[in-house]
């Protein structure tokens, strides 16, 4: 381990070594008109930042923060940045590391002796940080929604993830995005330190910071401004609030927070005013290479390599409405930061400025799937729409090899009332797709959301036949049983 950490800490070395090196940076005009191209397309709802060499060279906000009350973004507009709230609970556990009242290779089992947690013995801090550990996602719990009001402490909610399976149960060979994995560190924060994690960030690290914008979840914040409302867009035009559809904020994620509170904490950070360098070659070290891909994953931090070989980290966040990304190019002095309220646009502009600022490359940008999908629906049916699929993967540069998107799409359609539609798109993801236990899940969902109780069971019954642990299969079947 040592020589690794070593090895680590030279590799982030010699790249911020050369971060005074500076490149042309682009003007303004030159970023605001790149970015006016997804505007026009009404694909913009959200606040875009750049900053060079630690001063800001452009900073904008698109769209609506509340269609409804006709309220648009501003620069100070609080944002929900999801799953990126994993970026700062990893920085805590490795200030605590720093302090010694962490080990990272401790077991879970010194720090939560009663969790009940499978393999806690096994499963260390390291693992957890990594999304190494083989604990998955306690809102795929099939209790989740329904116990989800009274989730209001990390405590409640190890419950649940102590009552999941693994999904491997060999800690440190594989790599499973686990929000589990970070509930879990945020509790062992909260044993180490005595008090609530959302107190311990506040205190910590927003304090400190001067963000006073910025909070655990969407309490009153520091400084008064008003928070985005998350949209969920069947179309580009076509928009729905998903403002009853969040989750409790956790250290899994759930900060609320502004690109200008964002911006303050990438200067501490780059600064070495939170981590030592030690830590954060730690941090920004690559324990597992996503497939296929010149990125990985470190401790909080996602590790990218831009075209032109130049190294960028930061962490993405979304769902339900929301979108968030935040990057650093150390070598070039670059933070570019994205936070939206109609999901997924913010990580794309942002990897596309990282490479414009970079190459001087810029790709026009690309449509989603699921606005294709069902702006093809509303133009030309349901049928054409669904004879069409592979045309419009293509359309959209999504290889053809699964269901998932339109899957989930389902699933919001569902919770939309739209059951009819999302039985049409399951039904023919199903028939494309007659192996796939997730998609068989969701349509069974969707026929339980009309009333269908009959036709639920048998494909729920189906799922089983094709994924024999099948959670919320089982889950739903044993109700009707006892119902």
């Amino acid at each position: 381990m040592k020589k690794l950490c070593n090895l680590l800490l030279l590799a982030w070395m010699s790249f911020s070594a050369v971060s005074a090196q500076t490149t042309a940076a682009p003007t303004t005009a030159q970023i605001e008109a790149l970015l006016e191209e997804y505007n026009r397309q009404n694909l913009l709802s959200g606040v875009f930042f750049v900053a060079k060499d630690g001063k800001p060279i452009f900073q904008k906000a698109f769209g609506y923060a509340d269609v409804e009350k006709n309220q648009k973004n501003l620069l100070n507009t609080r944002f929900n940045v999801a799953g990126m709230g994993k970026h700062f609970t990893a920085l805590l556990v490795l200030q605590l590391v720093e302090k010694r009242q962490l080990e990272l290779h401790a077991p879970i089992s010194r720090y939560l002796p009663a969790s009940g947690i499978p393999n806690a013995d096994r499963i260390t801090i390291h693992h957890l940080l990594s999304h190494t550990s083989g604990l998955g996602n306690y809102m795929d719990h099939p209790a989740y929604a329904q116990l989800r009001p009274t989730l209001t402490t990390l405590a409640a909610v190890m419950k649940l993830v102590a009552s999941q399976p693994l999904v491997f149960s060999d800690p440190g060979k594989n790599f499973s995005y686990s929000n589990s994995g970070y509930l879990v560190l945020g509790r062992v924060l909260e044993k180490v330190t005595g008090i609530s994690y959302a107190s311990y960030v506040k205190q910590t690290l927003f304090r400190r910071l001067g963000m006073g914008y910025s909070t655990v979840g969407e309490q009153v914040a520091q400084a008064v401004s008003a928070s985005a409302v998350p949209y969920f867009a069947m179309t580009p035009k076509d928009v729905y609030s998903a403002a009853s559809w969040q989750s409790p904020a956790f250290s899994d994620g759930g900060v609320y927070t502004t690109v200008l509170d964002l911006f303050k904490y990438s200067l501490a950070l780059n600064s070495n005013k939170l981590l030592s360098k030690k830590s954060k070659a730690l941090m920004f070290g690559v324990y597992h290479h996503y497939e296929g891909k010149s990125a990985g994953y470190g401790y909080g931090a996602e590790v990218a390599t831009l075209k032109n070989g130049s190294t960028m980290v930061g962490h993405s966040g979304g769902g339900h409405g929301w979108g968030a990304d935040f990057r650093i190019l150390p070598k070039e002095g670059y933070i570019i930061i994205g936070l939206g309220n109609q999901e997924a646009m913010a990580k794309q502009v942002t990897h596309n400025l990282a490479n414009f600022v970079t190459t001087g490359t810029w790709h026009a940008p690309k449509p989603l799937l699921t606005h294709l999908f069902m702006q093809t629906v509303q133009e030309k049916g349901w049928a054409y729409a669904l004879d069409h699929l592979e045309e419009l993967y293509a359309s959209a540069e999504v290889p053809f090899t699964g269901p998932g998107i339109l899957t989930r799409h389902a699933s919001k359609l569902v919770k939309l009332h739209r059951q009819t539609d999302a039985i049409h798109l399951l039904q023919a993801l199903s028939s494309r797709f007659p192996t796939d236990a997730a998609t068989a899940a969701q349509l069974a969902e969707a026929y339980l959301a009309k009333g269908d109780q009959l036709t639920a069971r048998q494909w729920y019954e189906k799922t089983l036949s094709l994924d024999r642990q099948h959670q919320l299969a089982k889950f739903r079947l044993q109700e009707m049983a006892v119902n």
